[in-house]
């Protein structure tokens, strides 16, 4: 399945909330085999690979669309969607990878707001559906964010689908002192994959060439 400049109008959105919203590209590819809906899940082998464009999100329609933890997720790595009435989204990249029911947030995943940049990475084994995703937020240089909105920058889900539980993934960060309060948090600093990538002016486009040196092929005009 392949689609460009598609607007996901879920939840109870207006006609004018709908022509703000970020369009995605995407491509999915997906192949399985089962006799029932979780041997087919547990097969599924494959990818899916979503670009998003420039929008406004009006704030809360979608964490009242999907329940109480998803709410507690989004206020948690976006500090600002409980004071403004929409999130301004610059851009967006995710890319998943599936083999035979495993599925990986491989290169990763990014999306850049005025304020913020998140970036996440980790699985989902969906035949035991046991959950394992990271979630590191680090705020735009020069908008003048205070100290406090990014006090646990480093999220991480874990538990199953069916019960997901959120927790602070402190293995993935080394906080030096108290120097994360006086510069915002910049003195977090993200082990691995994201420590090159925290404060880079675009994201999205760093995300899209990794995954085209990986071999995808990303047709989208970025």
């Amino acid at each position: 399945v392949d689609g460009g400049d598609v607007a996901l109008g879920l939840g109870d959105f207006s006609p004018e909330d709908v022509e703000m919203l970020p369009t995605i590209d995407f491509a999915v590819k997906l192949s399985g085999s089962g006799t029932t809906s979780r041997e087919l899940v547990a097969s599924l082998t494959g990818y899916a690979d979503i670009i998003t464009q420039p929008g406004k999100l009006k704030n809360g329609i979608l964490t009242n669309l999907f329940g109480d933890f998803f709410n507690e997720l989004v206020t948690r790595i976006n500090p600002f969607s409980t004071r403004d009435l929409y999130t301004d989204i610059v851009c967006g990249a995710y890319f998943v990878t599936l083999a035979d029911g495993q599925m990986n947030i491989h290169p990763g995943a990014v999306l850049q707001t005025d304020k913020m940049n998140l970036f996440g990475k980790g699985s989902v084994d969906l035949t035991t559906e046991k959950v394992n995703v990271n979630f590191d937020t680090a705020a735009r240089k020069g908008i003048g964010i205070s100290a406090g909105d990014f006090i646990n920058p480093f999220i991480r889900i874990g538990g199953t689908l069916a019960e997901p539980k959120l927790r602070l993934d402190a293995r993935s960060s080394a906080i030096e002192g108290g120097a994360a309060v006086a510069t915002v948090g910049l003195s977090v600093v993200a082990k691995g994959l994201w420590g090159r990538w925290f404060t880079t002016k675009d994201p999205c486009g760093k995300f899209i060439q990794k995954a085209e040196k990986d071999g995808r092929v990303i047709n989208v005009a970025y």
